[in-house]
């Protein structure tokens, strides 16, 4: 009698969140009149999707008024995207209303256990490719008679 004998390995994935935290910096490229210099991305709101899986790896991460965050996230590799919650005064290119801008990924930070836990993010904004180049320009200088 032949017997057979079948084993299976279970493959043990730890699928818990880390805790990360890191800080995140932009600069805008020149349009206008906007400031060019790199500084904190304060009081604003990203969005972190891992696109494997993005129903259930998806958050919304927080800078406060220095440009700082912290979170929670599972494993994996997420990509960075705007949200609509972004702080007026900062004076970015954000164009909120440009779907072109808000759907763009601006990088990834991969999560795992193993991997560091503390990010510097640096989000560098063209000029808005909703807007016409006439509307984004600097204002002509008038010539002297």
């Amino acid at each position: 009698m032949i017997s057979w004998l079948f084993l299976s390995a279970a493959v043990v994935v730890d699928n818990n969140p880390v805790s990360i935290k890191g800080h995140i910096d932009f600069s805008n490229a020149a349009c206008g009149n906007n400031n060019t210099t790199k500084r904190a991305f304060a009081g604003c709101v990203i969005k972190v999707v891992d696109e494997m899986n993005p129903k259930t790896k998806t958050a919304s991460i927080k800078t406060n008024g220095a440009g700082d965050f912290t979170a929670s996230l599972k494993p994996g590799t997420y990509n960075i995207y705007l949200t609509k919650k972004i702080n007026k005064a900062l004076k970015s290119n954000v164009d909120v209303a440009c779907s072109k801008m808000m759907r763009k990924s601006y990088g990834q930070i991969v999560v795992s256990k193993s991997h560091a836990k503390t990010y510097r993010i640096i989000l560098s904004f063209e000029c808005s490719p909703c807007k016409s180049a006439k509307s984004v320009s600097a204002k002509p200088v008038a010539k002297k008679k």
